[in-house]
């Protein structure tokens, strides 16, 4: 390495100076980690010459140590001040279910004002005035807070066009007055009662250790001497406790900056700790040689999140086993770990993590997260949502616990259309497994009852998953503790949790905020760190990932109580603060490399940008004498345009394919089609597969010769095909009563009661697909009540345009559904199914009816002009009900002349089949027959043929609502 080591430099310095005052002296970083890695340099330096060592700590611990005290979690603290704010607000005081909301909010205020000595009751008096302030003061996310918590008027004019914080009327803002207005004394007491139980919070140590400090004497101190190493950005409280060590003179200073960037006053890097090197000095010259130059740089743009893992496992091919731990791969995003780990699995070199995972990232978080969200959108009811059904029984868990009862959940509920499932439905498809006990948390109950419901969830899947890796178990076993140490909180402090979302959102924020640490070995290996992890450390080679803006460095919200004008007054941290460390960290990391890649995600995507992070430009614009090199790494997954896709027809293929025929043997010389008896179970081709097949070969084969059947996703509106057989179901209801006789249209259409209760029938049975009688007569709620009245529009437009055309109408049948078997010219026998809308008989002509709710034509030029498949497929209607007469006729034996129509139910003026613009059924369809069944019986005909393959359709209209794009890319 061309650059010594900061640890080292200094863990020389006090070596050679004269090791034997090590003893004395106690070594503070700002992190753990950088003290091992201070450990290992001391180590190195000493060899086999045995000496004392000396005290290596953190700056937490040491304030803990000066001041004697216990930090209290999180949810500790939020129960104190509850406590203290029932004590000062007494019977105006809100519900700790109300409370909890924005305590949060208080307890980081005060942990600021206290790490920065800031005078606490200057500042919460100051904001009693803030009523009379301009509001310009507060920021938009400042209002948009105030706002959440205070809905209403909460800003108005003060009448000369400024806008004011609240009106002296407002009772929400009066309660926001009256929170502000007693923010002092609630720090005060909240600091009382934390003292009586020997507890602290985080700002307070801090500012209890300084004022310790200043009245201790030298002889009161554990060590001579205090080395504070490797620090930036201070806190006031620990710019004091450095100030009063210093003065005592029992205190030294060591600061990383020896970078360019470090030492550019321009550079928000060196705002705060070129102050502090300046004002805490060290005694001893480490004798660092000056850095003048950054590293060799390369900037790796990956178009892809896992690509840029999948990009640094090949970078990693060429490291070094024996010198793997002067390797770092930095991740500023930590969802990238698991992938990364999973990439780098079956590389040779040792790596070691020295970061913390977030729980919120682990698959049981997942799962208690949905359970909980499920339990919550129920709000007590006796059913749950399909959103939330469908995320539960698509976990991971879930799946492994049972697959084929998640699969029966979702099947039933697609199959009814159920945007709803009760719990009995869930009992009886899941009790087998047990999966029921993830729907047994009776909301409405106490929290105890809750928390042992989660309990006893995580406990069905620790057992049912027995064979999860060690990682997995890690984070169940974390999940759980943090559960135990929440219910012990709770117990401990009295606290009163009456309403379930409050509990929900508790262990919520416990556990996402948590994070599950790996045990390794920090000396060893490549080391996969956090960006905070990096502090003081320094390798020669150094590969970060994630270097977009907002993530490297990330973006700070900080929601408070305090306006930002004052903040800066009174010295608080703002966001200055944050970009100054992130950019500090950046800088020293990189200052000592070697080399440095610095890989970053290039596309625009959900809510993250393809923008590289602003320190790489900054690189690359402003020190332009940095040794930096851009390059991309290409996905390439575009399937060529020359390339067609076609299946041959096999021997396996051609076996699955005769599933459609039967051998010429089963049916008589003579005869035409061959009845199937609704026993058996046969494959059978329907106008529509045949339509299909003319559309796109290939898709064809997909959904009927291969059955791959993707599954369309639930909607709550109906689509065109539901719409349809709604419609078709309603008419054939109202006609079919007196089958044989001439229908009564004008009585049908007084009879509304009656149309809508056949509506309301068919929508349970056909969108809802309801099946016992008593089902289908369940009124319609929500959007089906809309969709009824829509039906009911559509419905009395075809009864008005029968009755308007002055005929005499005699109901055959519809909605039927007929099997047989169909010879073809060739000898073959085809299976056919047929699904008629309407067949009748006007002025004793008979007709065969089907009912479009599309955009389909009803006019062709030629026979030819039907077949052509590079033209519009909205003609492939026509062939269905062309098809429907000859197989009709054919099946029924029945010579008579036969009308095919459409009737287009959205423009019935436009209804018919017209050939040449002329109507067909002012004919007959014998007139087209002969031609129109030599062309469809070589369609079919194809299908069969061994040499003829399944091809993609060159009409790319064709492709836009398939199913399959994506196996053919189109």
């Amino acid at each position: 390495m061309k650059n010594e080591p900061f640890l080292r430099l200094v863990a020389q310095a006090f070596i050679y100076k004269d090791r034997s005052v090590l003893k004395d002296c106690c070594f503070i970083f700002p992190n753990i980690r950088a003290g091992v890695f201070f450990e290992k340099e001391l180590k190195s330096i000493i060899g086999e010459n045995p000496v004392m060592m000396p005290s290596i700590t953190t700056i937490t611990d040491f304030v803990d140590e000066i001041t004697d005290s216990v930090e209290a979690t999180r949810i500790e603290q939020l129960f104190f001040l509850y406590d203290a704010y029932k004590t000062i607000f007494k019977e105006n005081a809100d519900t700790f279910d109300k409370f909890v909301y924005w305590g949060d909010m208080i307890i980081n205020d005060f942990n600021d004002v206290d790490r920065n000595l800031a005078d606490a009751k200057s500042i919460f008096k100051n904001v009693e005035n803030l009523k009379k302030i301009n509001s310009n003061y507060l920021t938009e996310e400042q209002k948009k807070i105030i706002e959440e918590f205070f809905p209403g008027s909460t800003f108005v004019s003060d009448g000369d066009g400024n806008e004011m914080l609240w009106k002296e009327t407002s009772d929400n803002s009066e309660a926001f007055l009256k929170l502000w207005n007693g923010l002092f004394e609630l720090y005060e007491a909240f600091g009382k009662k934390l003292g009586e139980k020997g507890l602290t919070y985080s700002g307070k140590a801090y500012k209890d250790a300084a004022s310790k400090i200043a009245n201790m004497r030298i002889e009161d101190f554990r060590s001579k001497q205090y080395v504070f190493v490797g620090f930036n950005v201070l806190s006031i409280s620990e710019a004091k406790i450095f100030s009063l060590l210093k003065t005592k003179g029992i205190a030294d200073f060591y600061w990383d900056i020896n970078s360019p960037a470090l030492r550019d006053e321009n550079n928000n890097a060196s705002f705060f700790v070129k102050k502090n090197s300046e004002e805490f000095k060290s005694k001893l010259d480490i004798n660092e040689q000056k850095i003048d130059t950054f590293p060799e740089i390369e900037v790796v743009s990956v178009p892809s999140e896992v690509g840029q893992v999948k990009y640094l496992n090949t970078l990693l091919g060429n490291v070094d086993a024996n010198n793997a731990i002067e390797n770092a791969i930095v991740l500023p995003d930590e969802n990238l770990l698991m992938p990364l780990l999973n990439t780098i699995g079956g590389n040779s070199v040792p790596v070691n993590i020295t970061m913390g995972y977030p729980l919120k990232n682990s698959a049981i978080y997942t799962l208690m997260y949905i359970v909980m969200r499920m339990h919550r959108h129920s709000e007590g009811k006796d059913y749950f949502l399909f959103e939330d059904i469908n995320e539960l029984m698509t976990h991971v868990y879930v799946r492994g616990i049972s697959e084929k009862e998640s699969d029966a959940v979702l099947k039933h509920m697609k199959n009814n259309n159920a945007f709803k499932i009760t719990k009995e439905e869930i009992e009886n498809l899941t009790k087998k497994s047990g999966l029921n006990k993830l729907f047994e948390i009776n909301n409405g109950s106490s929290y105890e009852a809750i928390l042992g419901s989660f309990y006893d969830i995580i406990g069905f899947v620790k057992d049912k998953m027995r064979n999860l890796e060690k990682t997995e178990k890690a984070f169940i076993d974390q999940y759980l503790q943090l559960l135990r140490d929440f219910d012990e909180s709770v117990k401990e402090y009295k606290s009163s949790i009456t309403d379930e979302a409050t509990f929900y959102y508790l262990i919520d924020k416990l556990i996402s905020t948590s994070q599950v640490a790996f045990d390794g070995r920090p000396l060893e290996g490549i080391q996969i760190m956090g960006v905070l992890e990096t502090r003081n450390i320094d390798f020669q080679n150094i590969y970060i990932l994630s270097m977009n803006e907002r993530i490297f460095p990330r973006r700070h919200f900080s929601k408070s109580f305090i306006p930002d004008i004052i903040r800066r007054g009174y010295g608080l941290s703002t966001t200055e603060h944050q970009d100054s460390i992130y950019a500090y960290y950046f800088y020293r990391l990189i200052s000592r490399a070697e080399k440095v890649y610095l890989i970053y995600d290039s596309r625009d995507h959900n809510s993250k940008s393809g923008e590289p992070s602003r320190y790489i430009t900054q690189l690359d614009k402003i020190y332009t004498k940095c040794n930096i090199k851009f390059s991309s790494v290409s996905i390439d997954v575009k399937t060529p345009d020359d390339v067609k896709i076609s299946v041959k027809k096999d021997d396996r293929i051609m076996k699955l394919i005769n599933r459609y025929s039967y051998s010429e043997d089963r049916c008589d010389k003579d005869d035409l089609v061959r009845k199937i008896d609704d026993k058996e179970e046969v494959k059978c081709l329907s106008a529509s597969s045949i339509k299909e097949y003319m559309e796109c070969p290939l898709r064809f084969y997909f959904e009927r010769v291969e059955d791959l059947s993707l599954e369309d996703e639930m909607s709550e509106f109906m689509d065109h095909g539901s719409f349809g057989s709604i419609i078709h179901q309603v008419v054939h209801e109202l006609y079919s009563k007196n089958i044989g006789q001439p229908i009564n249209i004008d009585a049908i259409l007084k009879d509304n009661d009656e149309i809508k209760h056949q509506i309301k029938r068919a929508i349970n049975k056909v969108f809802l697909h309801k099946k016992e009688e008593i089902d289908l007569e369940k009124d319609l709620v929500g959007v089906n009540i809309l969709m009824s009245s829509v039906i009911e529009r559509y419905v009395k437009g075809i009864l008005e345009y029968d009755k308007n055309s002055g005929n005499t109408y005699t109901f055959v049948q519809g909605e039927e559904k007929e099997r047989f078997g169909w010879k073809l010219p060739s000898g073959r026998i085809v299976n056919l199914v047929l699904y008629i809308d309407r067949v009748d008989r006007e002025n004793g002509k008979l007709r065969i009816v089907d009912y479009k709710t599309g955009s389909d034509a009803t006019g062709f030029k030629d026979i030819n002009d039907l077949f052509d498949n590079d033209k519009d497929n909205k003609k492939k209607g026509m062939v269905q009900v062309l098809m429907y007469c000859d197989a009709y006729s054919q099946h029924h034996n029945i010579n008579d002349p036969i009308m095919p129509l459409i009737y287009k139910v959205t423009k019935l003026d436009d209804s018919g089949v017209k050939i040449d613009k002329k109507q067909i059924n002012k004919n007959n369809y014998n007139d087209v027959k002969g031609e129109f069944m030599g062309r469809l019986n070589a369609i079919i005909e194809e299908i069969f043929n061994k040499e003829v393959a399944f091809t993609q359709t060159n009409n790319i209209d064709n492709c836009k609502y398939c199913k399959f794009t994506e196996f053919c890319h189109r």
